[in-house]
């Protein structure tokens, strides 16, 4: 998808498994004239995130690791 596609982008500067810097970017595209939550890393590929059809799932498992790692870490 072309740069122009993309709408309310945000980048967000972190690192790899090994340490390296790594810039995800966050926004919406647009596709057959909706706008879509879609990411990519480093420049790469796009890819879309169908927030709308597993969104609240994807928060709940991420939500129900850091509730497990933080539990395990205050034993």
């Amino acid at each position: 998808m072309a740069e122009e596609d993309w709408r309310m982008v945000r980048t967000i500067r972190t690192r790899d498994t090994a340490g390296h810097p790594v810039e995800i970017t966050v926004g919406l595209v647009l596709v057959d004239g909706q706008p879509e939550p879609a990411m990519r890393v480093d420049g790469g590929p796009t890819v879309l995130l169908p927030l709308h059809q597993v969104g609240g799932e994807l928060l709940a498992a991420i939500r129900q690791m850091l509730m497990d790692w933080y539990t395990r870490s205050q034993s």
